[in-house]
């Protein structure tokens, strides 16, 4: 095993602090919640903390060749975060199932009382390569989607500026950012309702994202995302969503993800409004 992934486990394995702040009023959507493109900031921040550190213990020669490459991702979310709330992220390392992959979760808690917010469990590959090219190692789709896009909408297009992008990937925020906003456009806002005072009464949350890596993303590009709502089972709707290069026409990312409308006032799941009937597949 690479002797990043070594130090980096080591670190990892009695669970390492990586994270320690709050939640601010501005991070938090029209349910009341920390929207969850900052929580997917925050596993940034943490991830960040957690390889600089094995790096600096290994030194600046295996920093310039060894590189910990996330290929597959799923971000989980238990609980929601209220303005204010004081959170902290621990990562730790799993017992790895290929010798070529590197997994580590990062665990974000409420201070307070230590309850389990969200997870990201990811699966790394280390490669010898510089940073803005592409990992090694292909990934397979994490959701059935025709690459074709067949019964997928164009849904979003974004511009990738420096700020977006760490070794030649999205940032987890940019790319959260893009899929909430896809899936807008693909449908989901017309489950969420208001009463006559223009008081949300349905709202919408995110329960999970599989997240698989397909192809570099470099800074300058411009991406488009294609979208398609499924019914999941009873009271979940899956949005499946495929990120390209608008000029081309690479195939970049692939993600599945899970929502859930629910009652703002008894904060219960609830069947899929009927609203949401004519956009779902």
């Amino acid at each position: 095993m690479s002797t990043l992934v070594n130090e980096t486990a080591k670190l990892a394995s009695r669970g390492k602090l990586t994270y320690r702040g709050a939640v601010d009023a501005w991070e938090c959507d029209q349910m009341g919640h920390m929207n969850i493109q900052f929580y997917a900031q925050r596993f940034d921040l943490s991830e960040q903390v957690g390889l600089d550190d094995a790096w600096q213990s290994v030194g600046n020669d295996l920093l310039v060749r060894e590189k910990l490459g996330p290929l597959r991702e799923r971000l989980t979310f238990h609980s929601e975060l209220r303005a204010g709330a004081p959170i902290e992220i621990t990562m730790s390392a799993f017992e790895p199932v290929d010798p070529g992959i590197f997994r580590v979760r990062h665990a974000l808690t409420r201070t307070e009382d230590g309850f389990l917010a969200a997870t990201a469990d990811i699966d790394y590959e280390v490669y010898e390569q510089r940073p803005q090219e592409a990992p090694g190692r292909a990934t397979q789709p994490s959701v059935l989607v025709d690459k074709s896009h067949v019964g997928l909408r164009h849904c979003g297009r974004s511009s990738i500026l420096d700020g977006d992008v760490q070794n030649a990937r999205l940032r987890r925020q940019k790319l959260v950012a893009m899929l909430n906003h896809a899936s807008c456009h693909a449908g989901l806002e017309r489950g969420r309702q208001r009463d006559l005072g223009g008081r949300l009464i349905v709202g919408s949350a995110t329960l999970d994202m599989e997240i698989a890596l397909h192809g570099p993303v470099l800074a300058g590009m411009l991406l488009d995302v294609k979208s398609l709502l499924t019914r999941k089972t009873g009271k979940l709707v899956d949005a499946r969503h495929i990120i390209i290069d608008a000029e081309t026409d690479a195939f970049l990312y692939s993600v599945a993800v899970t929502h859930v409308f629910f009652d703002v006032c008894t904060r219960k799941a609830i069947e899929i409004p009927e609203s949401m009937t004519s956009v779902i597949a």
